[in-house]
């Protein structure tokens, strides 16, 4: 006999497991917790001009990861307020800049050696907010062969993102 636990009774244990680890806070006004296990690898809160990353956390063993990105927003989309549409525009566009600390492409799968490297496929969840001029954007993921175990500890990270 095998005993499984529901999808929500998983996000609620997920949901305690992330209060006893840490909250990270930003001086730009928001904060999200995340599990024990996990450390901030760099926290540049107060100091981010314009665009760009702004606080990166995870287990980076595992490569479980949750970064914060900062994008402005004209003033007459902040007028109007947040809508889906927008949140997307504001996430993507940025990342087609050429010059964008959000933007990657896959340049070689080739380590200095020559030897093949593994290139990992993730699967991503994430939350915004908007703080005055300001979309932040939480992007919480994991490799996708991790993806069904860590589904509801993502879920709680991304779920208690706010300011």
């Amino acid at each position: 006999m095998t005993f499984g636990f529901s999808g929500d009774f998983r996000r609620a244990l997920a949901l305690e497991f992330c209060s006893k680890g840490g909250t990270a806070s930003a001086a730009e006004g928001f904060a999200f917790q995340y599990p024990s296990d996990w450390v901030v690898a760099f926290d540049r809160s107060g100091s981010v001009r314009g665009n760009g990353a702004v606080m990166v956390a995870g287990n980076f063993r595992t490569f479980d990861t949750v970064s914060v990105f900062r994008t402005e927003v004209p003033a007459a989309d902040v007028a109007r307020g947040l809508t889906q549409e927008l949140g997307l525009r504001l996430a993507v566009e940025p990342q087609e800049k050429e010059a964008s600390t959000m933007r990657f492409q896959v340049l070689s799968s080739q380590g200095p050696q020559g030897q093949d490297l593994q290139v990992l496929r993730r699967h991503h969840m994430g939350r915004a907010l908007l703080i005055n001029n300001f979309l932040y954007m939480l992007n919480a993921s994991a490799p996708e062969d991790r993806w069904a175990e860590l589904e509801p500890t993502m879920a709680a990270v991304v779920a208690s993102f706010r300011c």
